[in-house]
């Protein structure tokens, strides 16, 4: 038997990935017979159609953990409810908000220190801006 991966239409084909799974003996797949699935988004409805050999990127409800908006919202709830043991993030502020907040913010750091932006749904560095001063 076979190695197998397949990469679906819902994610980007990364070259370093495909090479990767090549170079560890697997074959590209098209059909339903993998052990790899690279893919954007797995249903949680997917996981009960896989078998103990198939393996995917991403799994069901990883979203929460991979958009940092949610992750936050995640960390906010978990800060009130246990604490400071949770204290495990820098200050997040999810536009449009939290946009009042930030401005005071700026301005009581006196527009000193700087900020990274990010697109709550995107990846791969896509829409990142670093603001600085003013």
């Amino acid at each position: 038997m076979h190695l197998a991966f397949k990469v679906t239409q819902s994610t980007h084909t990364y070259n370093c990935v495909v090479n990767s799974l090549k170079m560890a003996g697997f074959r590209h797949t098209t059909g339903s017979n993998w052990n790899m699935l690279w893919t954007g988004l797995f249903k949680a409805s997917r996981i009960n159609k896989a078998n103990q050999y198939q393996h995917a990127n991403h799994f069901a409800g990883s979203w929460c953990l991979g958009r940092k908006d949610l992750m936050w919202r995640n960390v906010q709830r978990s800060r009130r409810l246990y604490g400071n043991f949770f204290d495990i993030a820098p200050p997040t502020y999810i536009f449009p908000e939290d946009y009042k907040r930030w401005n005071i913010d700026r301005e009581m750091a006196h527009f000193k220190d700087m900020y990274i932006m990010k697109p709550a749904a995107s990846s791969c560095g896509r829409g990142i801006k670093v603001i600085g001063k003013k």
